[in-house]
């Protein structure tokens, strides 16, 4: 009966804003990735905002934080100067959405941002783990089949259960590992999806900070070493050619501990001054060795004010 009485009371006051108005010096990233409409052939609830919801969920942050790059964020001397409530806005994959439907909002509001973006995306219009989803979106039996066959053990995993959640079903098989070039798909990557490299340009000239995605936003803990160094040290070339700039910030694709290894996570941080990951939690003291960003799509704002409550009640609980 205690349990189920705190558990009331510690929920109640998780989606409750009266713990952040009594903090100082309190710092939170929030992941972004897609803001295409419903119509649009890469909409996915897995990486989709729908536009009003990201910008009433953006207005919330903002009345609650002061609005500041992930170079002030992760600045120590910059946190001297400003002991107040930072928060910083992040895309993940660099979807052409970004540009076109995130851009002009944020910029209205004067509000910056972070691109952390992929070459394949770029020159290419593909990452595996989108035209999954979009081959899903279309129905694309033959495609997704023949992913099923080279990728998934038929006697653990029927097929039908591979569909309800096909990118959760790959990232645990053994199978994937350094080739992905099966998931390419001419007839899938027609529309334009991502940034290319014009977009990069004109965002980054816009004082758009842009970070390392990897090259393919390939699963790291399956991949061969060589590979792991290709997928990073390639990425950051490519994005420094590209820009004329250091690129000092790393995004770990899918952001989890199950994602990456020990050899990816050091190839991460000999290449890069900051290195994030996908935990709901905040920033704390020093700048971590890993980064936590809160990821969101479509929460409501009593789900964002308990993301962001949770680590600071459970630092006094």
């Amino acid at each position: 009966m205690k349990r189920i009485l705190f558990n009331l009371i510690y929920n109640k006051i998780l989606s409750n804003n009266i713990i952040l108005p009594f903090k100082k010096n309190i710092r939170y990233i929030f992941l972004f990735h897609d803001l295409s409409p419903v119509s649009a052939i890469h909409h996915n609830d897995v990486y989709s905002t729908d536009l009003e919801v990201f910008k009433n969920n953006v207005e919330w942050i903002r009345n609650h934080f002061k609005m500041v790059t992930i170079d002030q964020i992760t600045n120590p001397d910059y946190l001297d100067h400003y002991p107040s409530n930072l928060a910083s806005i992040v895309f993940d994959d660099g979807f052409h959405s970004v540009l076109e439907y995130g851009f002009p909002f944020l910029k209205s509001l004067n509000i910056p941002f972070a691109v952390f973006a992929n070459q394949a995306a770029i020159q290419e219009n593909w990452l595996w783990c989108s035209n999954i989803l979009m081959a899903v979106n279309q129905k694309n039996n033959n495609y997704l089949q023949q992913i099923y066959g080279n990728y998934m053990d038929e006697h653990n995993l029927s097929y039908d259960d591979f569909l309800k959640d096909p990118l959760g079903s790959l990232n645990n098989s053994s199978k994937l590992k350094d080739d992905y070039s099966s998931f390419r798909d001419g007839s899938i990557e027609k529309q334009k999806v991502y940034l290319d490299e014009s977009d990069i340009k004109y965002l980054y000239s816009e004082g758009v900070v842009i970070g390392n995605h990897t090259k393919t936003h390939k699963h790291l803990s399956t991949c061969s070493t060589h590979i792991i160094v290709e997928e990073i040290i390639e990425n950051k070339q490519y994005l420094q050619n590209l820009l004329g700039t250091e690129i000092k910030h790393f995004a770990i694709p899918f952001g989890f501990h199950t994602t990456y290894n020990e050899f990816a996570l050091k190839a991460m941080q000999a290449n890069h001054e900051f290195i994030y990951g996908t935990m709901k939690d905040r920033l704390k003291g020093a700048v971590q060795s890993l980064i936590p960003r809160i990821g969101l799509r479509s929460e409501t704002k009593s789900e964002i004010i308990s993301y962001v409550n949770y680590p600071l009640l459970r630092n006094i609980s």
